[in-house]
């Protein structure tokens, strides 16, 4: 059978893999007769891809979605082309500007241009965003071209067709020449392209936008005349208006009062206290503890001790600051009524966590029992004010003094203080930084894996996630980035799967380090991760994964055949586009990143993400694993996507609906301990086996 590409003629994406076929002579059929919003709605279409998206490409070995992952295959179906590069750095950077083309070019273009015709809602604000970063992008690109004529090597890859493609889509449909004469190395780059003989049988003739296309009108408005027709016709039914008022009335019904709200005034002023913490930087304990004494009301507030109950899992120094800090984010619903500091004590693993809590009322507040699953994670004992030596405890914890109980401090973090000028005294003493926990969207989640020592253990504290850390010992390539970011773990977990050597850089600090002229050379827009490898950087998460996965040879995270290929791409693309870029647009709003929090743009990013998180899940009721029976790279992508989100805002009541997914998702967060203890691996957990049965 040939290849099928079920696609509309005129369809950007589709040229990809027509293009692509053009070089390396492989037959791609374009499906006749398909009708945009009809073909693509057919059971038989829906079960190549389940959110019906263009195009799709049918294989005698079975379907492949995802426009990039379809040129990936097609391209690799002839051997020793020159379209995926003729070196390992080479195809890293193939991999590079392919991702970069989508993420950075490609979807600010979209979030642009679609607006405009009417695909999603058009505020003005958010689309000078996307001008502003298609902007930055461009220039990016720009200034690479400036000394390249391909965007890798000496002649077409497969970067190149991507990148051409998506930049046709913008100039044709709404990049004037006046906006894209600030960028002419991308000009000249994308005539030359399109005038290539392979690509101008593809595409044709190109013709550049001479205007942005008007934002389209709503042709919704005629249902509200019929509705006023109906009143003057029917005036005995003009009371009518008076029924929908209760619904209006009803609708902005204030929400029932915390039962803390409902407690006696108290005396003591919390943001009062939160304040006089925040901007006390000398003598602390003289201004900042005599004051917090003097303000304490011991009838509306009560204070608490907390100890992790599983300090012996704290082995790696950034995983256990990272669960302290996810601990805090999901602490962000009692803002109003805690104030909280969080010790990581220890010089040498196990670390151990202790904290002191303040909370309104005399109990712990029953809506924090119920919602942060970490409340479990830790031994709650209520400070005793008439012992003098609980007391000082609380002096010291909430001055990080130094040395605690008799060990050094490795982190100290306080929970919803804003933090101004520089940290008073004693912070300069803590070898991990204080952190300032602003109000975060919760996300409240038990997972309940049925594991004996702690269920409910943060993700990336498990097996693989939390082994990741030990590759600084062993240097081959360097990662930029800070610890506990979810792009980085992508390489440092595909990295254990490998055994290939990759460093964590130290003291990276965002904001600084990759703003230094070294780190531009790298990745000209300043964004984490970057990968320095003894034959240049690779930037890009996705890309940086891929050439770690390359490293070893006959590895099952890239597959065992081309179809597996194609199928791991696919689920990597989806991650990306799918599941990773509407966590995105509905998280980075209401942190204050990407343009300002519009409840329209929100819900429309929640309903995308319901719609791919549905098809994940579909997915998912039958498979394990996204491709195959054993973790692919695709699993790796995904879970960390899926991890961010899960951490930061996917609460317990969102992600129910998706139970394949929860199941996926805290299944490969556990993997790396399931297959030591199916392998009688030892040591196990650092110690000997004495011996191991088997039940048969």
């Amino acid at each position: 059978m040939a290849l099928v590409l079920h696609s509309g003629s005129g369809n950007k994406n589709a040229f990809k893999a027509l293009i692509a076929a053009e070089y390396t002579g492989v037959k791609v059929e374009l499906t006749k007769n398909f009708e945009m919003g009809v073909s693509n709605k057919t059971p038989e279409f829906l079960k190549m891809n389940p959110l019906g998206k263009i195009p799709v490409l049918e294989t005698p070995d079975g379907a492949v979605f995802e426009s990039n992952a379809i040129a990936r295959y097609v391209a690799r179906l002839k051997d020793n082309n020159s379209l995926c590069g003729s070196s390992l750095i080479e195809y890293a950077h193939i991999e590079q500007w392919i991702d970069f083309s989508a993420t950075e070019v490609d979807a600010n273009i979209g979030r642009w241009l679609y607006p405009r015709l009417g695909f999603v809602p058009h505020v003005p604000v958010h689309e000078e965003h996307a001008i502003a970063s298609l902007k930055r992008s461009l220039g990016a690109l720009n200034t690479h071209l400036a000394s390249n004529t391909y965007l890798v090597g000496h002649s077409v890859t497969l970067a190149d067709i991507v990148m051409t493609c998506n930049l046709y889509f913008g100039f044709v449909r709404i990049l004037t020449k006046s906006f894209t004469s600030e960028f002419p190395h991308v000009e000249r780059y994308l005539w030359t392209m399109v005038n290539q003989p392979n690509f101008k049988k593809v595409i044709g003739e190109v013709k550049q936008a001479e205007s942005v296309p008007p934002v389209q009108k709503k042709a919704a408005a005629p249902k509200e005349p019929k509705a006023k027709e109906v009143k003057k016709e029917a005036p005995k039914e003009a009371p009518k208006p008076k029924v929908e008022a209760p619904e209006e009335e009803e609708a902005p019904k204030p929400k029932p009062k915390n039962a803390l709200d409902l407690l006696p005034p108290s005396k003591m002023i919390l943001d009062e206290w939160k304040r006089l913490y925040s901007n006390t930087k000398t003598n602390f304990r003289e201004i900042a503890i005599k004051g917090f004494w003097d303000m304490y009301d011991p009838e509306g507030y009560s204070l608490w001790f907390c100890n992790y109950k599983y300090n012996d899992e704290n082995t790696v120094s950034f995983v256990t600051m990272n669960k302290v800090g996810g601990f805090l984010q999901r602490m962000d619903l009692c803002r109003k009524y805690a104030f909280g500091k969080m010790l990581v004590i220890g010089s040498t693993p196990p670390f151990k966590v202790k904290g002191l809590w303040l909370f309104r009322g005399q109990d712990i507040p029953k809506f924090v029992m119920d919602e942060v699953y970490d409340m479990e994670l830790y031994e709650w004992t209520k400070v005793d004010l008439s012992d003098e030596a609980q007391k000082e405890r609380v002096n010291a914890m909430i001055e990080d003094q130094e040395p605690f109980e008799g060990e050094e401090l490795l982190d100290a973090k306080c929970f919803n203080v804003r933090m101004s000028g520089k940290c008073h005294a004693n912070d300069l003493h803590t070898i991990g930084p204080r952190f300032s926990f602003h109000p975060l969207p919760r996300a409240a989640i038990n997972p309940q894996l049925p594991t004996p020592a702690n269920p409910l253990s943060d993700l990336y504290s498990a097996g693989v996630f939390a082994a990741a850390a030990d590759l600084v010992s062993r240097l081959l390539s360097v990662l930029h980035s800070g610890s506990g970011n979810k792009n980085a773990f992508k390489a440092l977990i595909a990295a254990e799967y490998t055994g290939v050597k990759v460093e964590l850089v130290k003291n990276f600090e965002m904001g600084v380090s990759n703003k230094t002229p070294e780190f531009l050379k790298m990745n000209p827009l300043g964004k984490i991760p970057v990968l320095e490898t003894p034959d240049g950087a690779v930037f890009e998460s996705n890309a940086i994964a891929r050439y770690v996965a390359r490293l070893k040879d006959n590895n099952s995270l890239c597959g065992s055949s081309l179809i597996e290929y194609g199928h791991i791409e696919q689920w990597i693309d989806f991650s990306a586009t799918e599941v990773d870029a509407n966590i995105a647009r509905w998280l980075y709003p209401r942190l204050g990143f990407g343009g300002p929090h519009v409840p329209v743009l929100e819900e429309f990013a929640i309903t995308s993400l319901k719609r791919s998180l549905g098809a994940l899940n579909t997915h998912l009721a039958a498979n394990t694993y996204l491709v195959g029976h054993s973790v692919t790279l695709a699993d790796i992508v995904m879970t960390c996507n899926l991890y961010l989100g899960f951490v930061r805002i996917l609460t317990k009541s969102f992600t129910s609906e998706f139970p394949h997914v929860e199941r996926y998702l805290w299944t490969m967060a556990q993997k790396e301990r399931v297959n030591a203890m199916i392998e009688d691996q030892e040591p196990f957990e650092g110690e000997e086996l004495l011996d191991a049965k088997c039940f048969k």
